[in-house]
């Protein structure tokens, strides 16, 4: 069996502030890349777990390493201004993962 191979750092789409309109549903987007096996995705909001998000993996060219994304839908309100949304992710080459946040900038029309 082939050793493991850590993901590449998590980044998350808009980092590392997203500017959200309030009651306008979104979906925040976590990637990383290359990893094997593939990477499993956990999303937190101010460090509490979060349910719900979609995760979809690919495989490289190499055919062994895989990207994983993993879109977490939200509607914010103005309670979330502020916020800190982190993504998470892990495999068995670093199984205490690695992390990456983005701050929610929450407005009114």
């Amino acid at each position: 069996m082939s050793p493991a191979v850590p993901p590449e750092d998590p980044t998350i789409d808009g980092a590392p502030e997203i500017l959200l309109r309030a009651g306008t549903p979104y979906n925040l987007t976590c990637h990383t890349r290359s990893a094997k096996p593939a990477a499993t995705m956990a999303w937190f909001r101010d460090g509490l777990p979060q349910d719900g998000a979609v995760t979809t993996t690919e495989v490289l060219a190499d055919g062994k390493r895989e990207s994983t994304t993993s879109l977490l839908p939200i509607t914010p309100t103005d309670l979330d201004i502020g916020r800190v949304f982190s993504c998470r992710c892990s495999n068995e080459a670093v199984p205490g993962g690695k992390e990456t946040s983005v701050r929610l900038n929450v407005h009114r029309e």
